[in-house]
């Protein structure tokens, strides 16, 4: 997992990374736990963030298809990228880059 891996990298960067999950706040919990990730993650089984974000939702693949957002301290989503796939993952450096960051 990249952001797992990168993680340091990105907190040096200045970098705030939250998960949100589609699981209950116990589920999502021992996952991180078992997975080894460092950073935050918030519960959200009604899914209410990906409904307001436009997430996409394919039946075929099981679930939500991965989204990424780099938001600025302001409040403002200043890069995105939502996955056409469960492979089609972003590149880190270009979140961070919207940010005015480099890893």
């Amino acid at each position: 997992m990249e952001l797992r891996d990168q993680y340091a990298a990105l907190r040096a960067a200045g970098i705030q990374v939250v998960a949100i999950g589609p699981d209950r706040p116990d589920a999502l919990r021992a996952h991180f736990e078992k997975e080894h990730i460092p950073f935050e993650a918030i519960a959200d089984p009604s899914q209410q963030v990906p409904k307001a974000l436009g997430q996409q939702y394919r039946w075929y693949t099981m679930g939500l298809l991965p989204a990424m957002l780099a938001i600025a301290p302001s409040g403002e989503v200043v890069w995105q990228h939502y996955a056409k796939s469960p492979q089609d993952l972003p590149k880190l450096k270009d979140a961070a880059a919207a940010l005015g960051r480099t890893l």
